[in-house]
């Protein structure tokens, strides 16, 4: 055996033995893939406050938004269809985001910020990430925000941002 092919083998060998013992999601979307993601606008006040909330199945993604903070406020919601490759992107997304790794928080920082939480069944494993928000975070929730907004279409955001605004010129 050649040297370079000596090093592909052991190469090939560490990776496929590092797979084995990964305790985490798997690389590639599972079929059962669903996911929850939960915004919170942070302790402003209404009316500027909200919470949303996506939630992926494996046909389509809803989102339930609430205006202020009062939770027997009824959200509005929206549903669209998401293809395969979407909850794919999606999917990718989250797990390179590293949002089931950090268990980071920082209370000082996550004052008065918004925070997001992640739920997914993943091959019939249930993952959460931190409800909180940390400095370390802040990258995971930038990409797993953009991403589930990126699930629905551009015009039921506009809506829901529009209400928010005509919600709060009476509250």
């Amino acid at each position: 055996m050649r040297p370079n092919d000596m090093r592909v083998f052991l190469l090939a060998l560490v990776l496929f033995v590092s797979a084995g013992c990964s305790s985490g999601p798997p690389s590639a979307m599972p079929d059962d893939f669903t996911a929850t993601v939960e915004v919170r606008s942070g302790s402003t006040s209404p009316p500027d406050h909200y919470e949303w909330t996506v939630t992926l199945t494996a046909t389509d993604a809803t989102v339930a938004w609430r205006p202020g903070d009062d939770q027997s406020t009824q959200p509005w919601t929206a549903t669209a269809p998401v293809s395969k490759e979407a909850r794919a992107t999606f999917y990718d997304k989250v797990l390179s985001s590293g949002a089931f790794e950090s268990d980071q928080y920082n209370d000082d920082w996550a004052i008065g910020g918004p925070t997001m939480k992640v739920r997914a069944t993943i091959d019939g494993t249930v993952y959460e990430s931190n409800p909180g928000r940390s400095r370390e975070s802040q990258g995971q929730f930038d990409v797993v925000h953009a991403y589930a907004e990126d699930l629905l279409p551009a015009d039921i955001w506009a809506d829901f941002e529009r209400k928010q605004e005509e919600w709060g010129k009476t509250h």
